[in-house]
């Protein structure tokens, strides 16, 4: 954990596969970044725990093109779990055919997205709950630029077209207070993600 600073940074470079850590507490997961030439693309970050501590935010995306964020689990990431630009400020670049599917986020909002979003962006089969936190943002699901920010996840659908078969619903935790995120069998988020090619079913 770095309480300062970021879990894991990539600037100008890619062909990283972040998988099955556990991070918590760092002021920020993972941010990414281009130099004005160099992209940064083909990230894959899959099947991590992430968690708050003191304070954390998630993954600053806004140079990530062909990348997979998918089959994660986020706790209480309350400023947002994933911020979304497109060539937008000193660092940014493409964000072209970025996936996010089959993550779980609880407990804070769950995007952030700043000015025009490609096309070929894909974020569905999530499972998104926030019952609302005391923190700034923590009583949102979502921000979208030019729309602003929501607590319901029909209304984030009906602004982007993202998660049209995501759930807002309790994820059913074993235990989240200890850090046990594995998923008792009632959980509403078994078998709603999408096939990824993965050595398990559901």
């Amino acid at each position: 954990p770095d309480p300062g600073g970021a879990a894991i940074e990539i600037y100008a470079g890619g062909n990283a596969i972040i998988r099955e850590n556990v991070i918590w507490d760092n002021e920020t997961v993972l941010e990414t970044g281009t130099d004005g030439q160099q992209s940064c693309s083909n990230i894959v970050f899959m099947r991590n725990v992430v968690f708050r501590g003191s304070r954390q935010q998630g993954l600053i995306l806004r140079c990530a093109s062909n990348s997979l964020f998918a089959n994660n689990t986020f706790d209480a990431l309350d400023e947002y779990v994933f911020y979304l630009t497109h060539f937008q400020g000193n660092y940014g670049g493409s964000i072209e055919n970025l996936r996010i599917l089959n993550n779980i986020a609880v407990n804070g909002r769950v995007y952030s997205i700043e000015g025009v979003i490609p096309d070929s962006v894909e974020i569905n089969h999530n499972l998104l709950y926030n019952p609302g936190s005391s923190s700034n943002r923590g009583n949102y699901l979502a921000y979208v630029s030019g729309f602003g920010n929501t607590k319901v996840l029909s209304e984030f659908q009906s602004w982007t077209n993202y998660d049209l078969q995501s759930l807002s619903l309790p994820p059913v935790f074993v235990d989240s207070s200890l850090h046990d995120y594995h998923l008792q069998p009632m959980s509403p988020a078994i078998n709603i993600g999408v096939n990824l090619g993965e050595p398990f079913a559901g």
